[in-house]
Parts: C-alpha cells; structure tokens; sequence
C-alpha cells in the first residue's frame, strides 16, 4: 500500500487540468487587448488651440494656431501632410518652415502660420517647432492674419498610416 496522500494519476491530472485553466485565462486576456480597434500602441493625439504671434507692427495679435503633441509614438514630419481649408471651403497646404526637429514627439509643439513670403506657386501657410517663428521678427518681418477671417478646418494626416490625426475647425 501507497503512503501518498494523492495518487500519481490523479496529480498528473490534476495538473493538466491547472495548466489549462491558466492557458484559457491568458488566452482570454491576451485577446482582450488585440480585439477590435484596440493596439498595444498609443494612438496620437493632439491639443490644438489658436494663441497671438507678432505681426509687422510688433505687437502679438495675430492669430496662429498650436499644436501640442500630446501621445502617440513619435511621428516624423516627412511622413505627415497638413491642409488648412478656409472659410470659403479652399484647400491650402501648409508646409515646413524653419524646424528644429523633424520628429514630433510627445511634449512638442509646433505652429502653423500665415506669411506671403511672394514666391509664385508656393504656398504662404507654414509650420514650424520654432518659437522665434511666430513670436518675434527674427525670421521674417510679423506673421499676418489668416484670410479671409472666420471659421478654418485643420486636417493632419498621418500619410504612412493613412490615418487622420486632426481633422477640427477653428476660428481665426
């Protein structure tokens, strides 16, 4: 007679049955978290607001809109596109000026502008992670108002992704 207090058969038994019980409920969670919309990578956001860069008087009264780069992986700039549609429902691209970075990351902020820079074909609406672009005169003599004023749409596209980041209107 076995001294056992439990017989190999119903051990090994029990132990497969644990070991299920445990895959199924690692199975469930892992799942969980690749169902549906869902990804183990953080979805971009941003906080957009309108603050007052410098115009050609030297006073900070001219619209401009922020971008803070709130969450997400970092998203290099080549690989995003920005329109801006003004109230009369034109599209306008907007494209880099002076970057300090061609990598948004989390805590970045950049700016987008208006200046007629009076080059032919090109286009006069800007972004920039440079400050000194909105704020001051060191790059070019003041940012000027968006026109005609009123209710503009900001569209941010993540081009690799084919993956709308932004798409809000603003008053300007």
């Amino acid at each position: 007679m076995d001294n056992s207090a439990i017989s190999e058969n119903a051990a090994a038994g029990l132990a497969i049955i644990a070991t299920v019980v445990f895959a199924t409920v690692i199975f469930s969670i892992l799942s969980g978290l690749f169902s549906g919309t869902e990804s183990l990578v953080e979805k971009s956001s941003f906080d957009v607001n309108v603050v007052l860069g410098m115009g050609a008087d030297g006073n900070l009264d001219v619209p401009v809109i922020r971008l803070s780069y709130e969450k997400g992986a970092p998203l290099p700039v080549n690989r995003t596109a920005i329109t801006l549609i003004d109230p009369n429902r034109k599209s306008h691209r907007v494209q880099a000026g002076v970057l300090v970075d061609g990598i948004i990351e989390r805590g970045d902020v950049w700016y987008i502008f208006y200046y007629d820079h009076e080059e032919p074909g090109a286009s006069d609406y800007w972004y920039t992670d440079e400050p000194e672009m909105v704020f001051s005169t060191a790059y070019h003599s003041g940012v000027e108002p968006f026109m005609p004023p009123g209710t503009w749409r900001l569209v941010l596209e993540d081009l690799q992704n084919r993956e709308r980041l932004i798409d809000l209107s603003l008053d300007l």
